[in-house]
């Protein structure tokens, strides 16, 4: 399964028959499932799109006043800040103002034209949500009278830095609230420039030392006063320029686990350093998901082999990025050692097929031209084992824990055969065909098509040496299914390293 959500990660992906995943964000995910036949190689896939949408949220009424504590009369600008509603009703409390004290609009102006404290209700709703959400402030408004009195004063200065080197020339910028007129002593006792009635004026200090600055504000309306009082630092060395450390390129590391409950699945471990940006590529070019952004992905791989799997690390900040690459070896779990496990006759493994519960099927070739079917486990041990007087080589699976194997019997004929997973076996079905077929340079291939056929194809024995290919069909119980002369006309020995089943009901070979 690739459930087509990169943010989730190594999540993103399930061998389980029926998963279950969580889709934390809305929008629209196209969710692919792979499902492989055994005994084929390749995958029929099918794919969705689902549509996750956002649960609706209840409406929250929230709004701000742009101009408060403004001189009346004066129009006060309501921004509406609610969420998840669409529906809105204000009460501006100024019962005075009539038929305006309300409004549906949704950004509405109200004009106060007394001084007072007034309290604002916004009541807002949503179609789908049987309770509303009210909210409320309060609007203050003054008379040009209390507006000044009401002022309060305050003195506020700054310098550009903290520490300056002698001599310092340094700038003072005045914040001061509500003042007009100014008095500033810089402490440097030695100048005599120690005083300043500018608003933002600038002083020299000649020496090092820490001097006291003090700034005297007045509003020379109300008569109201206040002080401020810092410090500037004046070293004797000039002062250090702020060590800037240089941001550390990215360092892309990684390592890799295997999962011991999902055969091929490899857990990969991001150790990068200064990045936070990956993107992954898996080496799995046969895989429809080769690659990941995600910082700790895992993938499966289907067929044992080496993969060398990049990982690239970003710094988003920098834009420099560094790459490393691993190589991935993923080894079947069968290991079947022919000669030292099961004696000197026996030549090769022919075929493989996976049986249910975790276990394997090897069709074994001996030197006398019988037969082996040897049941192994996942951890390579052998379960059950029968020898066949035929030549058994290829096999694929049947419903109801059945297989069909083909081969050539002792006279020389072609025939398929249906074996369970005991091992117990049918009587074998011979093709009715006049020719003779030999094991010693191409072993019958068997594969089932999309339609349910099995077929079967092995080399014509001609004189001394197999110069054509012979094809037939059966159904998945053994009935022979009859078909025109399917004789592929070579010149020369020839093998078929592949037989495969095609979409379209046939097969392939090479």
């Amino acid at each position: 399964w690739n459930f087509g959500d990169p943010s989730s990660g190594a999540k993103n992906s399930s061998a389980e028959e029926n998963p279950v995943h969580l889709f934390e964000k809305p929008g629209n995910y196209k969710v692919q499932l792979s499902v492989w036949a055994q005994g084929i190689k390749k995958p029929k896939t099918f794919s969705e799109t689902i549509k996750i949408e956002e649960l609706p949220q209840p409406p929250e009424a929230r709004f701000t006043i742009q101009n408060n504590n403004a001189i009346g009369p004066v129009s006060v600008i309501f921004i509406n800040n609610s969420l998840n509603a669409s529906d809105f009703l204000w009460d501006f409390g100024d019962p005075e103002s009539g038929s305006d004290n309300t409004s549906k609009k949704k950004d509405p102006v109200h004009t106060y034209k007394r001084a007072g404290r007034y309290e604002v209700v916004l009541t807002a709703s949503s179609p789908g949500f049987s309770r509303d959400s009210k909210y409320s402030d309060w609007v203050v408004v003054t008379s040009p009278e209390s507006s000044v009195s009401a002022a309060v004063t305050e003195a506020r200065f700054s310098t550009e830095r903290d520490n300056y080197s002698a001599p310092a020339v340094v700038n003072f910028t005045n914040y001061s609230v509500n003042a007009d007129s100014y008095l500033w002593d810089f402490g440097d006792k030695n100048s005599s420039e120690n005083s300043s009635e500018l608003k933002n004026p600038t002083h020299i200090y000649s020496k090092e030392g820490k001097y006291q600055v003090k700034l005297s504000v007045k509003n020379n309306t109300t008569g109201h006063t206040a002080e401020f009082v810092d410090f500037v630092q004046v070293s004797g060395k000039q002062a250090p320029e702020p060590v800037v450390k240089p941001v550390a390129e990215p360092v892309a590391a990684f390592d890799f686990s295997f999962d011991k409950n999902i055969e091929g699945k490899v857990v990969f471990l991001n150790s990068s350093e200064n990045a936070d940006e990956f993107k992954w590529n898996f080496g799995d070019f046969s895989a429809d998901v080769n690659e990941s952004n995600a910082a700790s992905p895992s993938h499966t791989y289907l067929s044992p082999g080496k993969y060398t799997v990049t990982l690239n690390a970003v710094n988003s900040k920098t834009g420099d990025s560094r790459q490393v690459s691993k190589e991935v070896v993923l080894k079947s779990n069968v290991s079947v050692f022919v000669k030292d496990n099961f004696g000197k006759n026996t030549e090769s493994v022919v075929s493989l097929l996976n049986l249910p519960k975790n276990e394997y099927l090897a069709v074994m070739k001996k030197s006398n031209n019988k037969s082996l079917l040897v049941k192994i486990n996942n951890s390579g041990n052998v379960t059950q084992e029968k020898e066949f007087d035929e030549l058994i080589s290829g096999v694929i699976p049947l419903p109801g824990e059945k297989f069909m194997v083909s081969g050539i019997d002792l006279s020389g004929k072609l025939f398929v055969m249906i074996i369970d997973t005991k091992l117990k076996n049918e009587s074998p079905i011979v093709f009715p065909v006049d020719k003779k077929f030999k094991t010693d340079y191409f072993y019958p291939e068997i594969a089932v098509s999309v339609a349910g056929e099995a077929g079967v194809i092995a080399n014509i024995l001609d004189d001394r040496y197999p110069v054509d290919l012979l094809f037939q069909k059966t159904d998945l119980s053994g009935r022979i299914i009859p078909v025109t002369d399917r004789t592929f006309k070579f010149i020369g020995l020839k093998t078929v390293t592949d037989f495969v089943p095609m979409r379209n009901g046939g097969f392939a070979l090479t």
